[in-house]
């Protein structure tokens, strides 16, 4: 029996009562195969994996089923779609022999011959592939611009999107244009024309109506601006709609709401590599690495030779910096496939932590030839750039990242990084926001940005931001540091003396020292002098002494000042002075 909570909506909860992983089985399989057929290969293996996925057996049967009238449960909850469009599209598609060997044609890349034999075609799955074939005709006309002209500063674009948007639009305002993959496609062209708010009803539209093509989904949250626009599309009850839900939460950094998403989602399929991914990445960008590993874990017992999240696995060991697991895990990337960008990437991280810096920009951008759509290249790159001190280009790389994705706060913050590096900190404050409001609860933001701040002696700003950053994490010594100091720079000494004390319980908490703990115990013995709290000032005096160098020598000079202006002479402290 399938009972999987889904944050209070009560149609989907509804759905996963009635349906057993059969049912959902033979819809995903049905859909599997309208996708293979419409030539949507990604969105067909997205939903194969998923159908792998799912938990198979005798006790996933609700025991009072015999008892349902199970079609008149399918269509309830409107899981019967993907095998009825099967059933009628196939039936239209088999007597249509132009469109039968378009699709020939298709499979073998002749995309122009393909739209040319279709042309006089006006059924729906007609028109879709013959105006599919022409996006991509144009898209590879596009991506050959940028081979042949690589040092060209000027965007090429896809010359074939007009057209197809004056023909597809037509047709919608006419309402004529119902079949979903048609929809999905106009969206798609809608989409790169900057026309989000129009992609974003056709997108919605499509999906009502045929929920199972996961490009359409991803599409859809490419231009959706936050989680508050998303809850407001009238997108109909789906299981899938959760899982679309969990997918913009990962991209948006909602990583809390993405993990309890996808945790539900696991236990509908428990065996998929997908989901097991997608856990992994939510919890990687929560900065819980021991999760993330054993989701990857379970990604690389599911399928070994999968090299989907094998990047992030390289990320996570290059931040531990563990050469040996990184060194196998691109030597097994490149023995399954060494042109698949994963596999660049994972060895360009290898090359990276051995400090081979030229070799890695040479694996990224081998990545980026290979798919210049992988994020995370672009990325990566830039940050390779600034350990060449090629500020120029980390620009460049970083642009890239955040045209494909405006909210991958990673890029926002190298544009940042790099800004700062130039002195240009108008530039720098305003990047360090964008990375800032995609993760507002992340310290390290606020950090970055209070530094900068202070740079552009903007202290007012510098100090609402570090004390930001000790709210969200006060077991960080910097900000606390930072504060103390800028308080005392305008004589503000009892919040400065506030901070330091604020360090120096960190310090006994953790067990640790330092020059800041020396620090603090010298302020706060001067600020309580100061204001003639001479005990206090005494405790904090005695315990410097314990400290080695200059500081032992100042605790000396202080104690006796303290025991002069109290006008009494303690015969410990005394003695521990003249000693």
């Amino acid at each position: 029996r399938v009972l999987v909570a889904m944050g209070g909506d009560g149609e989907i909860q509804s759905l996963l009562r009635d349906l057993t992983p059969d049912d959902i089985s033979a819809e995903l399989v049905a859909a599997s195969r309208v996708c293979s057929a419409k030539g949507l290969l990604v969105s067909a293996a997205w939903l194969a994996e998923l159908v792998q996925g799912l938990e198979m057996s005798s006790s996933s049967a609700r025991p009072n089923r015999a008892s349902r009238n199970k079609t008149q449960v399918l269509k309830k909850h409107r899981c019967n779609i993907a095998v009825e469009y099967l059933r009628y599209s196939g039936q239209a598609d088999e007597s249509n022999h132009a469109l039968l060997f378009a699709k020939t044609l298709f499979d073998t890349k002749e995309l122009q011959r393909a739209a040319y034999h279709l042309r006089a075609c006006s059924d729906a799955s007609s028109l879709f592939l013959r105006c599919y074939c022409t996006y991509l005709a144009g898209e590879k006309a596009k991506e050959e611009d940028i081979v042949d002209n690589p040092k060209s500063h000027s965007v090429p674009i896809n010359e074939k999107l007009k057209e197809l948007r004056e023909e597809l639009e037509d047709l919608y305002r006419m309402g004529k244009l119902d079949d979903p993959f048609c929809l999905w496609l106009l969206g798609l062209v809608l989409k790169n024309l900057s026309q989000r708010s129009l992609a974003r009803t056709v997108f919605v539209r499509s999906l009502n109506a045929f929920p199972y093509n996961w490009s359409a989904w991803t599409d859809l949250a490419s231009v959706c601006d936050d989680i508050a626009q998303v809850k407001e599309l009238p997108l109909d009850d789906h299981w899938m709609k959760t899982m679309f839900l969990a997918h913009f939460c990962v991209d948006s950094q909602l990583n809390k709401e993405a993990l309890e998403h996808y945790t539900a989602l696991e236990r509908l399929f428990p065996h998929s590599n997908y989901i097991q991914g997608q856990l992994a990445l939510a919890h990687y960008d929560s900065r819980d690495n021991n999760a993330a590993l054993f989701h990857l874990e379970a990604c690389q017992r599911l399928d070994p030779y999968a090299l989907d999240y094998k990047d992030l696995h390289s990320n996570i060991l290059f931040v531990e910096q563990n050469y040996a697991e990184l060194s196998n895990l691109a030597a097994s990337a490149v023995e399954i496939d060494k042109y698949r960008p994963q596999s660049c990437c994972i060895v360009a991280n290898y090359y990276s932590l051995r400090n081979q810096h030229e070799k890695a920009v040479m694996y990224f951008k081998r990545a980026l030839r290979l798919d210049r759509g992988f994020l995370s290249a672009w990325t990566l790159l830039g940050h390779e750039y600034i350990e060449l001190k090629n500020p120029a280009a980390a620009i460049q790389a970083y642009r890239h990242a955040t045209d494909r994705n405006s909210r991958d706060y990673r890029a926002w913050y190298g544009l940042g990084q790099t800004y700062e590096i130039l002195k240009m900190h108008s530039y720098a404050i305003h990047y360090y926001k964008k990375a800032m409001m995609i993760r507002p609860d992340d310290f390290r933001m606020w950090c970055a940005l209070a530094d900068c701040y202070e740079l552009a002696d903007k202290i007012e700003d510098a100090i609402v931001c570090h004390e930001r950053a000790v709210q969200l994490n006060g077991h960080d010594g910097l900000p606390l540091l930072k504060l103390a100091k800028l308080y005392a720079a305008r004589n503000e000494n009892d919040k400065a003396a506030y901070y330091h004390f604020l360090n120096l319980l960190r310090h006994e908490t953790e067990g640790t020292g330092g020059f800041d703990k020396a620090l603090a115990l010298n302020f706060l013995a001067q600020h309580c002098q100061s204001i003639k709290e001479y005990q206090q000032a005494q405790q904090f005096c005695l315990r410097l002494l314990d400290c080695p160098g200059k500081e032992k020598e100042e605790a000396k000079a202080l104690l006796r000042e303290i025991l002069s202006s109290c006008g009494a002479e303690d015969t410990l402290v005394y003695s521990v002075v003249s000693t």
